[in-house]
């Protein structure tokens, strides 16, 4: 007995079901990090490739995130696979430097800044001295060279990073512009946004702190999100809570501490 039309049709239905089943299994095989090559990483949320922005880089292939640039170092451009030394007169740059002319004198910088596998990052380096802890300043010309442009809208960005608002500029049409931000080791950023000027590198609304405006600090970076004191100016002693630098009180001397502040 052969099969019915109606049974023909409901045949025909689930194989063109199965069939289209199986093409996406396959594309979403091909689509996989193993196809991202250096200077990209994998964007899981739009499933494929994405450049690595500026300020940072992926030096081996497959990788799911991409790396800050060490102390030393800037990247200018998006999608590379390394980073650029700074010249010798101005050896040295916060990490996530994106310009050259963030390049100044000064010490810190590490000596080499290359990825060799998918999973691990070269350490940034980064401690600076408050003296020199020059507040971030955007900069963004219609043509400026080495400057990644600014986008309206929030931004995907490398996991582990986040998009965050540049505070006091807007776009054309008056919306938010958005920039990629490792809150992780950012030294004003640190920890998540800063929507204001972090007075006196107080913890914003938007969870960021700007460890350079702390005030009579003398070293401190950004580690894991967290403002990292390592020594206060001369005259001033590390708080206990170790997230601010007090002035010594006459005839009174302050705890010995071993940690560095949080």
């Amino acid at each position: 007995m052969f099969p019915t039309n109606a049974r023909l049709s409901s045949l025909a239905l689930i194989l063109c079901v199965t069939l289209l089943l199986v093409l996406r299994c396959t594309a979403d095989s091909l689509n996989r990090p193993s196809d991202c090559d250096p200077g990209e990483w994998w964007d899981q949320s739009r499933n494929r490739c994405s450049n690595c922005p500026a300020g940072t880089f992926t030096g081996v292939s497959d990788a799911t995130s991409c790396c800050t640039c060490c102390a030393g170092y800037y990247q200018d451009g998006s999608g590379k696979s390394s980073c650029k030394k700074c010249p010798g007169n101005k050896p040295y740059s916060t990490p996530g430097a994106t310009s050259i002319s963030q390049c100044r004198s000064g010490s810190g910088a590490v000596s080499s800044c290359s990825q060799t596998d998918k999973n691990t990052c070269p350490s940034t380096g980064g401690g600076i001295t408050s003296p020199r802890a020059e507040k971030r300043r955007i900069v963004h010309a219609a043509n400026g060279a080495g400057a990644a442009p600014p986008r309206s809208g929030a931004t995907s960005c490398p996991f582990g990073w986040r998009s965050c608002p540049i505070w006091g500029m807007r776009g054309r049409g008056g919306e938010p512009v958005f920039e990629c931000i490792d809150v992780r080791r950012d030294l004003e950023s640190c920890g998540g946004c800063v929507y204001n000027d972090s007075p006196f590198g107080e913890r914003t609304a938007g969870g960021g702190r700007d460890c350079s405006a702390i005030p009579n600090v003398d070293i401190v970076r950004c580690d894991k999100g967290e403002c990292m004191i390592g020594k206060c100016l001369h005259g001033f002693y590390l708080t206990e809570e170790g997230d601010r630098c007090l002035p010594y009180i006459e005839d009174w001397e302050p705890p010995i501490l071993y940690a560095v502040g949080k």
